[in-house]
């Protein structure tokens, strides 16, 4: 019976490459060589590397931390005029971004050179710079590129570099993508799984891409004879399988096809035909994770359309590896894979990636010790794929276990969004979103493109604390924003908190001001508080009632008298000192409060004296905290200290961690024989300080959990020695 299976090339195309003819680099006294043999090579040439001329003569600069970010380019102390730029391997970007760095810094080559920490990352290796790339580029061994760096950074030495590189253009060649699509299903609403065919020069690229190309064919011969079963239903949606070419040359064949989508009429070959595209690029490294895409990583200017159905695809995948009980590492979106060009058009995308020569590192290493076991964890330093662009990338280079679980999350997620009722409803109307952070961040206007394309949205929860702004969020911002966006909208519960320099502010406003939008946008059930918090640091918080989170930051003196019942953890700070009367407050309006920080450099007064001077004050009531286990003052007055050791003043019968400086514990217990405060320290287990705590008898007897929690680890200690010896 003939298979609906039929691989058909879509798309063929011309590119040019480019041979390397010449290649000099001086000022060593040395001639570096560029030879067929990578492993004996001095520097490769870097793809997309326009020419250069031998005569001129540059300056070497090196660029610090991998030349990743703007501020790594900032740190070099380069000449006025042009430069060669010297870049170690490292840092988590792309080569091709570190060069999109360089028009700013008046950069007129560049060298990059292997970063050495292993043993197979001393040989330059072959990298592009794509097709946009103005600049001569070469990539150079290890050895070499400290050589130069040696040189450049000693003082009495002026470094330059001689760069040569002639080009020429070689004939023409084919590259294709395959394309093969299920015989039934809607053409307008595609779900697109794809996987690059070719490898580099190096290597036979078994696990590069040959386990993606695999993965895909397993999957579409999977699907031919569960289509060809009669007690199998078939999907709403047509599959279509692609195999990319070229994507070693800068995702060529993967744009080629979503450029000609984009330009087409054909009903089935629009762009807009496309619901989802589903990326499967290296799925075996022998070193693996199990990785996945991650939505929330997309580049900033990724059109609104993509990054809500992303996200669904990342969580799907996720759900997979739970259920197995598989540890999964979510992985970035960084744009060197085929994915990449569905992406940038709106095209909701996703997919697996089981590690390239990114280095695992002993934590990961030990997540996965964890979940899978010793000996399935991996080798902690070592590249995830040691043969990545290599030509030991064999068949021995795959690690089956792996491959297989990769390829079993692939068929899930395949099969779960095959059966969807409304695949495209299900991508991208969502009825329930919920987005926190408990880091400031700046994505301010990045979150709202997001959640404008969310119309369909019913219940809407955020918690943002926002800064790098001059204006504050207020109720106006979130009605113009977010609401207006969202008519089916029925629940929103949110905390938004601005934080501002009061002198960046374009304009004066009172948390009465605030107050006031939020009246006229008629949520009902909020309100809005001001607290200022360092010099000319300002948080402006505006939020919903009743307040359902459980984290609380930066709260102030000034709050409403309203009860935060589900809050855990809290951090005060103020400009101005807290008073006992504000700590009463706290623990009424905080019943469930578990961990609290106090940031508060500013003395308590009580008639103008410290408030730790008499032992026997009892001007204030005693306060409880029946639920707080762990305090921190480390950053605080001496006096909040008093506060809460100070029997007379605090009562905290739950309190097993404490963070303090030393000096300040040592006042207040008058070096641990004052007993007013002897019983709040009665359970506490673990102390951490600022300064040097030296574990006397002293501090044994005032903190006597202290000492029986260090006993019964001892004891476990011993016992665990003996099992040894019992085993031997």
């Amino acid at each position: 019976m003939r298979s609906f299976i039929v691989l058909v090339i879509v798309c063929v195309f011309g590119i040019t490459t480019f041979a390397l003819t010449a290649a000099i680099l001086g000022t060593l006294n040395k001639r570096l060589d560029a030879i067929e043999n990578p492993s004996a090579a001095d520097f490769l040439h870097v793809k997309y590397s326009t020419s250069s001329n031998i005569s001129n003569t540059f300056r070497l600069t090196i660029i610090p931390d991998g030349g990743c970010t703007e501020s790594d380019w900032k740190k070099a102390i380069g000449p006025t005029a042009g430069r060669v730029a010297l870049v170690k391997r490292g840092g988590s970007c792309a080569f091709a971004d570190r060069a999109a760095q360089t028009p700013k810094f008046n950069v007129t080559g560049l060298l990059f050179y292997n970063d050495g920490i292993l043993p197979d990352r001393m040989t330059p290796i072959e990298v592009s710079l794509g097709q946009d790339n103005a600049l001569p580029a070469l990539f150079l061994s290890y050895t070499a590129g400290e050589a130069l760096a040696a040189s450049a950074q000693n003082i009495s030495i002026n470094v330059t570099v001689q760069l040569g590189i002639d080009l020429k253009n070689l004939p023409d060649f084919s590259v294709g993508n395959i394309c093969a699509d299920t015989p039934i299903g809607n053409v307008t609403q595609t779900i697109v799984l794809g996987s690059h065919s070719d490898s580099v020069p190096a290597g036979p690229g078994i696990n590069d891409n040959g386990s993606g190309s695999a993965a895909n064919i397993d999957l579409a011969i999977t699907l031919a004879r569960l289509f060809k079963t009669p007690t199998y239903s078939k999907y709403k949606y047509r599959v279509r399988f692609c195999w990319w070419g070229a994507e070693e040359i800068c995702l060529l064949g993967s744009k080629d096809h979503v450029k000609k989508a984009k330009n087409s009429g054909s009903i089935g070959e629009r762009l807009g035909d496309y619901l989802i595209n589903l990326n499967y690029d290296m799925l075996g490294s022998p070193n693996y994770i199990f990785g996945i895409y991650d939505g929330r990583t997309a580049k900033n200017d990724t059109p609104p359309t993509a990054l809500v159905g992303s996200n669904k695809i990342t969580d799907l995948f996720h759900n997979w590896f739970i259920q197995q009980k598989l540890l999964a590492t979510l992985t970035d979106f960084d744009g060197r894979s085929d994915y990449g060009p569905f992406l940038a058009e709106g095209i909701v995308a996703g997919g697996l990636f089981s590690g390239a020569d990114e280095i695992k590192s002993e934590e990961e290493r030990d997540h996965y010790d964890q979940i899978l076991g010793q000996g399935m964890d991996g080798i902690a330093g070592a590249a995830h794929d040691p043969c990545y662009h290599k030509a030991c990338d064999s068949i021995q280079n795959i690690n089956v276990f792996a491959y297989e679980k990769m390829v079993q999350a692939a068929a899930y997620v395949l099969e779960y969004l095959g059966r969807q009722d409304d695949l495209k409803d299900k991508l991208f109307n969502l009825k329930c979103f919920s987005l926190k952070s408990f880091c400031r961040i700046k994505q301010y206007n990045k979150i709202v493109s997001l959640l404008r394309c969310m119309s369909s949205l019913e219940k809407l929860t955020l918690y943002l604390p926002i800064k790098g702004r001059n204006r504050v969020i207020d109720g106006t911002y979130v009605q113009h924003d977010i609401l207006d966006y969202m008519p089916q909208l029925h629940s929103f519960t949110f905390y938004i908190c601005t934080y501002v320099k009061t002198v960046d502010l374009s304009y004066k406003l009172s948390s009465e001001d605030i107050q006031q939008t939020l009246t006229n946008i008629g949520q009902e059930y909020v309100t809005s508080i001001v607290n200022y918090i360092q010099g000319e640091i300002a948080a402006y918080s505006i939020f919903s009632l009743p307040f359902e989170f459980d984290y609380l930051k930066h709260f102030g003196n000034k709050f409403p008298n309203i009860v935060f019942s589900y809050v855990t953890f809290l951090l005060v700070e103020d400009t101005n000192p807290f008073k006992h009367e504000f700590f009463i407050r706290i623990a009424r309006s905080f019943s469930l409060l578990k961990y609290l920080r106090i940031y508060n450099r500013e003395s308590q007064v009580l008639d103008g004296l410290m408030t730790f001077s008499s032992d026997n004050c009892q001007l204030h009531s005693i306060i409880e905290y029946l639920h707080l286990t762990r305090l921190d003052v480390r950053y605080a007055h001496r006096d909040y200290v008093e506060q809460f050791l100070n029997e007379t003043k605090a009562f905290i019968p739950c309190l097993t961690e404490f963070e303090v400086n030393v000096d300040d514990l040592k006042a207040v217990t008058k070096r641990f024989t004052r007993e007013e405060t002897r019983r709040n320290c009665a359970k506490v287990e673990r102390i951490e300080t600022l300064g040097l705590l030296f574990y006397s008898e002293d501090v044994f007897l005032y903190f006597p959990s202290l000492y029986k929690l260090m006993i019964f680890l001892k004891y476990n200690e011993i016992s665990t020695m003996n099992d040894r010896f019992l085993i031997l």
